[in-house]
């Protein structure tokens, strides 16, 4: 027969286990930091929600992004020109950073925001057999594309591509794979943002890329 005792034993250290869950703290919280003269770092802590799927906006910006096993989510982000707001939603609950303002004049902000989740070889993922390089923008006399640096956590959505300083245009890949699909993105250039809605030509024309100016 079980030691009353030690039932008892077990059934306190249970409860009070059950106790120290219950009090932990699981508020959201988010800091940014300098993290060189042009990009930022965040840290977002959400400890009772790990795996968990948050909306991230970076002035701008907008995309999707999941947090860690711990509930934990570091990203590195471009510094915005005019300093602004870092806000992360999670389950409807929205935690805000201040971002600092850069000490030295940074460059505009350009990218392109996808509001689905792309495929590997999909519209904006990369030129793909164009001849123009394995990136999506072309800089001024560079004669090549180069690649933009991707935000957001692959198969959530939106997701962003910040593109280097410079750039003046977009390549969209026309492929097997892509050709007659309608692209529909924003593209932010500075403080402005606009709608972008194009069709890939058909699949009877020749493969390549077309090239869309990031200027209206």
């Amino acid at each position: 027969m079980p030691d009353p005792r030690a039932l008892i034993r077990a059934a306190a250290l249970a409860a009070l286990g059950a106790g120290g869950a219950a009090a932990q703290d699981c508020t959201p919280r988010l800091a940014v930091v300098e993290a060189g003269s042009e990009s930022l770092r965040a840290t977002f802590t959400a400890p009772c929600a790990p795996y968990a799927a948050v909306t991230v906006t970076h002035g701008p910006l907008k995309f999707g992004e999941q947090t860690g096993r711990d509930g934990d989510l570091r990203l590195d982000l471009p510094a915005l020109p005019a300093g602004g707001r870092l806000t992360v939603s999670l389950a409807g609950t929205l935690t805000r950073a201040d971002l600092p303002m850069p000490a030295k004049p940074v460059p505009d902000l350009a990218a392109v925001i996808w509001p689905d989740a792309l495929p590997p070889d999909g519209p904006g993922a990369r030129v793909a057999e164009s001849g123009l390089g394995s990136g999506l923008w072309s800089g001024p006399g560079s004669g090549h594309a180069a690649a933009p640096r991707r935000l957001g956590f692959p198969g959530e959505r939106p997701q962003v591509d910040v593109l280097p300083a410079g750039a003046t245009s977009l390549d969209l890949p026309i492929t097997p794979d892509t050709c007659g699909q309608e692209v529909t993105a924003q593209v932010v250039t500075g403080t402005q943002t606009r709608d972008l809605r194009v069709t890939l030509p058909a699949c009877d024309g020749p493969t390549g890329a077309l090239r869309i100016p990031l200027a209206p």
